[in-house]
């Protein structure tokens, strides 16, 4: 009966020390399971914040894209507008010259007729 007593009691006494083992190893599995959640929340926000910086570069870089095409486009105006004020001075140069000489014909025009009618008057005397 003593010998059982001591087994009994060496058994409770073993039970203990596994539950309080596996109370341990349960404790120590929880913060690793913790640990690891913090880790990768940490990893999952460090990678959101670089897809936002990406993000924000890329508007960046859009908005500095869209200026520079704006800014084209009205180099490309101003260039053609430029061009168009151009040809409409080489324009209104030419019709300027044309009408010096449609104003010489007309006064030379002029001109011989009243020689004619001179010499027909000279004649008629």
């Amino acid at each position: 009966s003593e010998d059982t007593h001591f087994t009994a009691d060496a058994i409770l006494e073993q039970n203990d020390a596994d539950e309080s083992e596996l109370k341990a190893a349960l404790i120590k599995s929880e913060q690793a399971r913790r640990e690891e959640q913090t880790r990768h929340a940490m990893e999952l926000r460090a990678e959101q914040e670089g897809f936002v910086q990406k993000f924000q570069e890329l508007q960046l870089q859009l908005e500095a894209a869209t200026q520079l095409t704006n800014e084209q486009k009205l180099g490309v105006h101003e260039h053609h507008t430029r061009e168009i004020q151009l040809e409409r001075k080489r324009f209104e140069e030419r019709i300027q010259s044309l009408q010096m000489r449609l104003e010489t014909h007309e006064a030379v025009k002029v001109r011989i007729r009243r020689e004619e009618h001179e010499k027909i008057a000279a004649q008629m005397e």
